[in-house]
C-alpha cells in the first residue's frame, strides 16, 4: 500500500502497530498450539527430531543484520564438538531442496523452518503439509474477522488502512501457501563444530548459528534489521 494511506502521527503509528502486534501472537498462539498437538505425518517432509539449542537465547528483535552475522560467524568459528544448529538460507526452497543442501554438507535436517514470503516464520517440527493447512485455517480466519470490521470503520480513520494493508497481506500469503512450494527458509541440525563451518561456506547458506540467539533463523527478506519485514522497526 502506498506509503501516503499510512498514519503519519507518531502515536497513531505506535497505536495501530500495538494492535496490529496483539493480533498476530494471538493468531501465532493458536496456530502453535494445534502444531505441537498433531501427531500428523507427511513421508515428503524432511524428519523431525526436535532438540534444545544449547544456550538458547530468545529470539531478538530489530537487531542489525551485519552485525548479527559477523557476531554469530565468530561463535562459529570459535565452536568447538558437537553443536545443535540453526541454518538460515539464502534463498526460500522446497522440501527437496534444503534436503540437497544439508545432504551435500554431509549433515542431516531435524526440523525446518517456514514462512510465506514476507510473513511470520515457525520452526514445522512435523508434516508441511498440516503446517500449511493450518496456517491457511488461521489465515484465512483473521482475514475474514478483518473484511467483517473494515466496512464498520471511517474510511479517514488511520486504522482502516491499516486493516487494508493486512487483508492484501494475508491475501498474498493465502496465494503463497503450497506444501510443494518455496516456503522453507532454513532447518535445524546437529553435528560438529568442523562441519557446521564447512555447512557455512556454502553458497546457499546465509547463516549457520551455533548458539540459537536467532531461535526462528534469518528469512531472506531480512536484510537491514531483524524482525517482522511488513512491521519492522527502525533502527536504533
Amino acid at each position: 500500500m502506498a506509503s501516503s494511506t499510512r498514519p503519519t502521527d507518531p502515536a497513531v503509528r505506535t497505536a495501530v502497530g500495538l494492535v496490529r502486534a496483539i493480533a498476530l501472537l494471538v493468531i501465532g498462539a493458536a496456530v502453535l498450539v494445534v502444531a505441537f498437538g498433531s501427531d500428523d505425518d507427511d513421508a515428503g517432509v524432511p524428519p523431525a527430531i526436535p532438540e534444545t539449542p544449547d544456550e538458547q537465547a530468545p529470539s531478538v528483535a530489530s537487531v542489525d543484520v551485519d552485525d548479527v552475522l559477523a557476531e554469530r560467524a565468530a561463535a562459529l568459528a570459535a565452536a568447538d564438538g558437537r553443536h545443535d544448529a540453526i541454518v538460515s538460507l539464502v534463498s526460500y526452497r522446497d522440501v527437496a531442496s534444503v534436503r540437497r543442501v544439508a545432504e551435500r554438507a554431509g549433515v542431516e535436517v531435524v526440523a525446518v523452518l517456514a514462512a510465506a514470503p514476507g510473513r511470520p516464520p515457525e520452526l514445522v517440527e512435523g508434516s508441511l503439509e498440516a503446517w500449511v493447512q493450518r496456517r491457511r485455517a488461521a489465515a484465512t480466519a483473521e482475514r475474514a474477522a478483518l473484511a467483517e470490521v473494515l466496512p464498520t470503520v471511517d474510511p479517514a480513520d488511520p486504522f482502516a488502512a491499516a486493516y487494508a494493508e493486512d487483508i492484501a497481506a494475508l491475501d498474498e500469503e493465502l496465494a503463497a501457501l503450497d506444501a510443494g512450494g518455496e516456503l522453507l527458509f532454513g532447518f535445524t541440525t546437529t553435528a560438529s563444530a568442523g562441519a557446521l563451518r564447512q555447512l557455512a561456506e556454502r553458497a546457499d547458506v546465509r547463516l549457520v548459528d551455533v548458539g540459537g540467539v536467532l531461535a526462528l533463523g534469518l528469512r531472506p527478506e531480512e536484510v537491514d534489521v531483524t524482525g517482522e519485514p511488513r512491521t519492522r522497526p527502525p533502527r536504533p
